[in-house]
């Protein structure tokens, strides 16, 4: 049974979300906990994200999907030639 890529996807889950746009996990989250949003599904307890839905809301709100960003890390990467 193969993989759905997630650009193929109608509804995502927030962690398959966040790496699909590039966005902080921490900044989506804190995003989902408002209430009524009109891309979020809920099965069970479960949060679900419509992508159609979440595109058409992100790009009525341009300043949104800059503030969701993943930002540059905090520490450079130690390289492994020392």
């Amino acid at each position: 049974m193969r993989k759905v890529p997630l650009q193929e996807k109608g509804t995502l889950n927030p962690a398959e979300t966040a790496e699909l746009y590039d966005f902080s996990v921490r900044k989506l989250s804190r995003l989902l906990k408002q209430k009524n949003l009109p891309f979020v599904l809920m099965y069970n307890k479960r949060k679900l994200i419509d992508r159609e839905k979440f595109d058409a809301y992100l790009r009525f709100r341009p300043g949104l999907k800059a503030s969701l960003r993943n930002g540059e890390p905090l520490y450079k990467a130690r390289s492994s030639a020392s």
